[in-house]
């Protein structure tokens, strides 16, 4: 999880509201402790339907409490995205090649870092000069920490922040949502 990134997520829902500032949380504790607090059955839950919950509370997700419409909520998660750096082990979204030549957006104290992170370089008369052409990275590839750092340096963004809904409770309702449900890795079937 990307903590910055949900800080901004907080921020726009607090904006967002009209209602007061505490009117929506996010929860990221830990899943057992937070199936526990639901309940994982129709016996232990603290209300009716709550422990459906439980059973989609696994991997990277975590709980959203709020009074907002729905269709705000919807909404907001809909519309919330991000871009940022890749980091090691993310599949490459573009092939990056550089071409040999000066890199000028580099200082010469970077040299020998960039010659660290496998870039073929050198100094030219105080500019980092490229030797030969270099592939950052192939899309489809995972990237390697070089290359996410490499990535990095370049200003090249790669990943997409993104949160999805997978399922709604409320008092008298229960929805889960295919889309969710999908990037969870879980299916119908299994839930």
């Amino acid at each position: 999880m990307r903590n910055q990134k949900l800080k901004d997520l907080r921020e726009q829902l607090k904006s967002s509201s009209s209602c007061c500032i505490f009117c929506s949380r996010i929860f990221l504790a830990g899943k057992k402790v937070m199936q526990i607090a639901l309940g994982r059955s129709p016996a232990d839950e603290a209300k009716t339907g709550l422990h459906k919950l439980s059973k989609f509370l696994q991997g990277d997700s975590g709980l959203f409490f709020t009074n907002l419409p729905r269709d705000e909520v919807e909404r907001l998660f809909r519309e919330f995205e991000e871009h940022d750096f890749a980091r090691t082990g993310s599949t490459a979204t573009e092939t990056v090649e550089l071409k040999e030549g000066p890199l000028e957006q580099f200082t010469h104290e970077m040299e020998p870092f960039l010659r660290k992170q496998g870039l073929p370089v050198r100094l030219n008369r105080g500019v980092v000069e490229l030797v030969a052409d270099h592939v950052v990275c192939e899309e489809g590839k995972p990237l390697s920490p070089e290359a996410a750092q490499t990535l990095r340096l370049l200003g090249i963004q790669m990943a997409t922040f993104r949160l999805y809904l997978v399922c709604r409770w409320s008092c008298d309702d229960f929805e889960v949502y295919k889309e969710g449900l999908a990037h969870l890795g879980a299916d119908d079937d299994s839930c």
